[in-house]
């Protein structure tokens, strides 16, 4: 296991039992603030606070607006030209409110599904 790795669990482990909210404390907290805390670990981005916000907390309006399969998602289904920035996902995304997380694992599908395609016509 990469040293970094190491360090990020080890920091993990550490916060837990220090100052870390659980998961408890974590579902009456507003999206932001769960994000706030869980970017003060080591090796927790924005992206992974929002896997938990969507998978382990249940929300239904995540963004992950930074998300590349997200994106290209986008970028197939609304016939776009070039991967869309941030703005251009918050911008489409408005209309998804307030199930910005159903709409996110149904766009992730429609990569799943043209990757598995591609791997039919490939075998």
């Amino acid at each position: 296991m990469p040293r970094s790795k190491v360090q990020a669990i080890k920091d993990l482990a550490h916060r837990t039992l220090a100052d870390l909210p659980t998961l408890e404390a974590l579902e009456t907290m507003s999206d932001e603030s769960v994000i706030k805390a869980l970017i003060d670990v080591k090796g927790v981005g924005r992206w992974s606070a929002q896997m938990v916000l969507m998978f382990q907390l249940k929300r239904l309006d995540v963004l992950p607006k930074d998300d590349l399969g997200l994106r290209a998602a986008i970028r197939d289904c609304y016939n776009l030209d070039t991967l869309p920035d941030t703005a251009t996902v918050e911008e489409i995304a408005q209309q998804w409110k307030p199930y910005r997380t159903v709409a996110t694992w149904y766009l992730w599908q429609t990569r799943s599904q043209a990757a598995k395609e591609l791997l039919r016509a490939w075998s």
